[in-house]
């Protein structure tokens, strides 16, 4: 199939309409008339990924996550990102990106997470945030210590941070995959009993904690990375026979945690 062709397929599952304004999804690097028969999946072109791509003569790489996020003023080997863009060009391996669109997409990226961790009755929450944040209830309530633990566990990343009452019974959650506490809202908190989202800071955590509020930190990547699962599985069920689908397994989460 041709690149144009599967651009056009992927783009009817994930409509561009979702598109963010200002969000760089689509096609980032790729000749529109190439011949694919091998399509990896991957949460973003690191190095590793692109590596393993060239490899495996990968001839088109589906990402959530942009290369190419704000204006650039060259593209130099010496350079992390231009490294990567010479090696996507001297391999002749096509970048299409779908971000924001996957994210809020009716079939995407936040209700999939909300399915993966268990959560029932999901809906979209109507708090002015661009339809990012979704809503679910617990099949069992428990407190908020142990249902961080229990997160940790479903997603395989240990030592979650949370705020909020250890004991504070949790019923009903709201959730955003990513980066999503620039989507926090107060008013969010009279529906449900805690916030899950990544990239938690300092100043935010103190914020809802003097609040009496709970949010957990369940992380950029342990929010995301199953994302490649989501769009392995998109592709398959919409693609013809004849092109190759495979999930990259090189990324891996680049925050360690030190052991004691």
């Amino acid at each position: 199939m041709k690149l144009s062709e599967i651009i056009s397929i992927i783009e009817s599952i994930i409509p561009i309409e979702a598109i963010e304004p200002g969000d760089p999804s689509g096609l980032q690097i790729g000749k529109f008339q190439k011949d694919i028969k091998h399509i990896r999946v991957a949460l973003e072109a690191s190095i590793d990924v692109i590596e393993g791509a060239i490899k495996d003569k990968v001839d088109m790489l589906f990402v959530h996550h942009p290369l190419i996020y704000t204006p650039i003023q060259s593209i130099c080997d010496d350079t992390v990102y231009g490294h990567k863009i010479y090696d996507l060009i001297r391999h002749d391996i096509a970048l299409y990106v779908a971000h924001s669109n996957l994210d809020r997409a009716s079939n995407g990226l936040n209700r999939f997470f909300g399915n993966k961790i268990g959560l029932e009755d999901i809906t979209e929450m109507n708090m002015d945030t661009h339809g990012y944040t979704l809503s679910g209830s617990l099949k069992k309530p428990m407190g908020l210590k142990s249902y961080a633990a229990f997160l940790g566990g479903q997603l395989a990343t240990p030592s979650l941070k949370y705020v909020g009452d250890d004991q504070k019974i949790i019923k009903k959650v709201a959730f955003v995959t990513g980066s999503g506490m620039s989507l926090l809202k107060e008013k969010m908190f009279e529906e449900v009993d805690v916030f899950l989202t990544g990239d938690l800071k300092y100043h935010d955590a103190m914020w809802v904690y003097e609040s009496g509020y709970s949010v957990i930190d369940v992380t950029h990547y342990g929010s995301e990375i199953m994302v490649t699962e989501l769009m392995l599985e998109l592709l398959v069920q919409h693609l013809d026979k004849s092109v190759m689908v495979s999930k990259d397994n090189c990324l891996n989460n680049p925050i360690k945690i030190s052991e004691v």
